[in-house]
C-alpha cells in the first residue's frame, strides 16, 4: 500500500494550488518547503502537547496559502482539543468551504458538536461524514478518532492499522494504534506501540500519557504516575498529563496531590469542564463544599446540558442545608437525563430529610422506574441491584 506522509498530504495540496502541469517556479519551490516545514514542526508540537504552538505553525500555512483545507482542519483541531470550540468550529467550516470532502474536517467537527451536545448538527454533519471516503494515512487517522468517539472500537482498529500501513513510521499513528489495543485489552500490544512511539519520537508526552492511562486502568498506580510524570518533565505545559495524574492519586488517597494536580491543570486550562468536575467531586469528598459548589457551577457554565454536573452540585448543596437550592438542581438532572437512578435516589432522600414523606415515596418509586428501565436496557448485576435496593427503601420509607 502506497505510503503518504504528512509533508507529502501538505504537498499534494500545494501543487494542486501551483497547477500540477507546470514547472514550480524557485519561489513556488520555496513557499513549498516552507510550508513542509511548517507541517511538520506543528505535528510534532501536538504529539508533544504544545497546541498553542501547533496552532501558530498551521496558521503560518494558512497565511501562506489561504484556501488550504488541510491547514484550517488542523488549526481547528487545536482549537477543539483545547476546548476553543466556537472558533474550531469557524476553521473546520472555513476547510470545508475549501475541500468539502475533507475527512479530517468533517471528522473533527463531529466530534465537536458532539462534545457540545448540538443533536441536530451531530445528526447531519455525520451523515454527511459518512458519505466520504478516506484516501491518505491521515484521513484514516481523523475516521479512526471519530470512531473512537463514538465506541465503534472494531472500526476504530481498523482504521488505526490502515493509517499505519500507509505511513509505517509516524510515532502519532502508534500512539493512536496503541490505545486502540488498550480498549482491547491487549495491553502488551500497545505497550509496544507506545515504546514505538517513544522511539521514534523521544519528546511524546502523548505516549507517556498512553502508557500511564494503561498502568493506570492495570492499577499499577506507581508506574501509571512514573509515567505521566515523564510526560509532564517532557512538557511542563500539558495540562491533561497533570489531570490524569491527579485521577490516579486520588485513587490511591493522595488527596493533596490530587488537588494539587487538579489545581494545576485548570490553571493551564480553565476551559475544561471535567477538571472542575473532578477538582468538584474531591472538594466533596474532602467536606469542603463551598469549594465543590463553586466548582461545579462553573463546570455547569462550560457544559449546561451535562446532567451529572446538576446532581453532583445538588449533593453539596445538600450538605450545606440549603435544600431548596438541592432539590432544584437535582430535578435539573432528572429533567436532562429521565433515567438517572442517581440523581431520583439523591432527591427521595432529601425528601426524606426535608420530613415530607410523601414526596420521598413518590420519587423513591419513580427510582424504580429508573432501575428497571436501565436494568432492561444492560442486564447487569449491578442494575439488578439497584431495583431491590430501591425497592427496600420505598417500603422502609412508607412503613414509618
Amino acid at each position: 500500500m502506497k505510503k503518504w506522509s504528512f509533508v507529502v498530504i501538505i504537498s499534494l495540496c500545494l501543487l494542486n494550488t501551483f497547477g500540477c502541469s507546470k514547472k514550480l517556479t524557485d519561489e513556488n519551490k520555496k513557499v513549498l518547503s516552507n510550508t513542509e516545514e511548517f507541517l511538520k514542526k506543528g505535528m510534532h508540537l501536538t504529539e508533544f502537547g504544545d497546541y498553542s504552538r501547533a496552532l501558530e505553525e498551521f496558521k503560518k500555512i494558512i497565511d501562506i496559502e489561504p484556501k488550504n483545507s488541510l491547514a484550517w482542519a488542523l488549526a481547528g483541531y487545536m482549537r477543539f482539543i483545547t476546548d476553543n470550540n466556537d472558533e474550531a468550529i469557524e476553521f473546520l467550516k472555513k476547510s470545508i468551504e475549501h475541500d468539502s470532502s475533507s475527512i479530517p474536517a468533517w471528522g473533527c467537527l463531529a466530534r465537536t458538536y458532539i462534545k457540545l451536545g448540538v443533536k441536530e448538527k451531530i445528526d447531519s454533519t455525520l451523515n454527511r461524514f459518512s458519505s466520504l471516503q478516506p484516501k491518505t494515512a491521515m484521513d484514516f487517522h481523523f475516521r479512526s478518532l471519530l470512531f473512537r468517539t463514538l465506541d465503534r472500537p472494531q472500526l476504530y482498529m481498523k482504521d488505526c492499522e490502515t493509517a499505519l500501513q500507509m505511513d509505517p513510521d509516524n510515532s502519532l499513528y502508534y500512539c493512536e494504534r496503541g490505545f486502540a489495543n488498550n480498549v482491547f485489552g491487549k495491553f502488551d500490544k500497545a505497550l509496544k506501540d507506545y515504546n514505538k512511539a517513544i522511539e521514534l519520537n523521544p519528546e511524546s508526552s502523548l505516549a507517556y500519557l498512553r502508557i500511564g492511562f494503561l498502568y493506570h486502568h492495570k492499577k499499577d498506580f506507581e508506574k501509571a504516575i512514573d509515567a505521566y510524570t515523564k510526560g509532564i518533565n517532557i512538557n511542563p505545559k500539558n495540562d491533561f498529563l497533570r489531570f490524569k495524574r491527579g485521577i490516579t492519586y486520588q485513587g490511591i488517597n493522595g488527596e493533596i496531590e490530587a488537588l494539587q494536580d487538579y489545581s494545576h491543570a485548570i490553571k493551564l486550562n480553565p476551559k475544561k469542564p471535567e477538571y472542575f468536575n473532578r477538582r468538584g467531586n474531591l472538594y466533596i469528598k474532602m467536606k469542603r463544599y463551598e469549594f465543590a459548589v463553586i466548582d461545579i457551577s462553573r463546570e455547569i457554565e462550560l457544559r449546561p446540558h451535562q446532567q451529572g454536573g446538576y446532581n453532583n452540585r445538588g449533593i453539596a448543596l445538600r450538605e450545606l442545608e440549603k435544600y431548596d437550592e438541592a432539590v432544584k438542581d437535582f430535578e435539573k438532572a432528572i429533567e436532562l437525563y429521565p433515567e438517572f437512578w442517581s440523581a431520583y435516589m439523591n432527591l427521595a432522600h432529601l425528601y426524606e430529610k426535608m420530613n415530607n414523606k410523601e414526596k420521598a415515596i413518590e420519587i423513591f418509586e419513580k427510582a424504580v422506574w429508573s432501575a428497571e428501565q436501565q436494568f432492561n436496557k444492560y442486564k447487569t448485576p449491578e442494575f439488578e441491584e439497584r431495583i431491590q435496593k430501591t425497592k427496600d427503601k420505598l417500603e422502609k420509607v412508607k412503613s414509618k
